[in-house]
């Protein structure tokens, strides 16, 4: 993982299957000062050094091939140590609870608002510095 310092802004793993809302989660994320490196997909995560260098995990539930509890496993069986927080249009009390049970900081229910989910990474990371 990357030393973060006063200059270096916290870096984001996105990983949304959706490309409208993968750009518009990037690009307010990055507007917020953030590092953001997106992907379409969580195949082969684990063993990106782009990915396991980020601070924080902002992933959807329901993905092909897998899915965020899936992917949350194979990051931390890569000794990936990051903070995480689930995002996903389908989420029910049974999902809510086996993404706490597998690590996530925070459930979010998309709709997203901006703020909300800003709030939730500022909370879980560092604030970039000014840019």
């Amino acid at each position: 993982m990357i030393p973060l310092t006063e200059t270096t802004a916290p870096r984001v793993l996105l990983v949304e299957d959706d490309d409208a809302v993968r750009r518009s989660l990037l690009l307010l994320l990055r507007s917020r000062g953030y590092d953001v490196r997106a992907y379409p997909s969580a195949v082969g995560l684990a063993m990106n050094p782009g990915a396991l260098g980020c601070a924080c995990l902002v992933a959807d539930l329901m993905m092909p091939q897998t899915d965020a509890i899936e992917l949350l496993a194979e990051l931390r069986g890569a000794c990936w140590t990051g903070r995480s927080i689930l995002i996903s249009g389908h989420l029910d009390a049974q999902w809510r609870t086996k993404a706490i049970s597998a690590g996530y900081d925070a459930v979010l229910r998309k709709p997203i608002s901006e703020s909300v989910l800003v709030r939730t990474v500022e909370k879980l990371l560092p604030k970039p510095a000014c840019s």
